[in-house]
């Protein structure tokens, strides 16, 4: 009788357990996904700095190093080189990519962050645009960046302009 009683409080124990760390895992999900859009929000605000610093620069990219030693980049931050790319044209558009696709789907986040704007998303490589979990394809076409950079599917782009 006794290892009955001690079994089902244990099953219960191992229940409750089961149920209070999914809710956990799920926030820290969420909280990595919000941390990597921050990063890429703030690597995106420093390319802008920059290339409004150096408006004569047009078909190339800056490097990470560059961008801390110019001053672009806060000297607290902690941006770790390969998480993102950019790549500006000749027109001064802007590309802020992602190198690999991340974990996790950002792409909603991302939406979230950018308030719905049009010009922040996931690059659909069947369509070669940039894709919003808002609006879904944009037809934003991704051809001038795509004729220099490869992407993978899926990876999270955002446009901007230097100012």
């Amino acid at each position: 009788m006794w290892s009955i009683a001690l079994s089902t409080v244990i099953v219960s124990l191992l229940g409750a357990m089961a149920h209070f760390t999914q809710p956990t895992e799920r926030l820290e999900q969420r909280a990595s996904v919000a941390a990597q859009v921050e990063s890429m929000a703030i690597y995106r605000a420093a390319v802008v700095r920059y290339f409004s610093a150096h408006d004569d620069q047009r078909d190339t990219g800056v490097d990470l190093a560059t961008l801390r030693a110019e001053g672009a980049l806060r000297g607290w931050s902690t941006l770790a080189d390969g998480q993102w790319n950019n790549y500006r044209t000749a027109d001064g558009t802007i590309y802020i990519y992602g190198i690999k696709v991340p974990g996790a789907d950002v792409g909603a986040a991302l939406a979230r962050y950018s308030h719905n704007s049009l010009m922040a998303g996931t690059y659909r490589q069947a369509t070669g645009t940039l894709h919003s979990p808002a609006e879904g394809d944009t037809h934003v076409a991704l051809a001038p960046l795509l004729a220099r950079r490869a992407l993978a599917d899926g990876v999270p782009v955002w446009l901007a302009g230097a100012q």
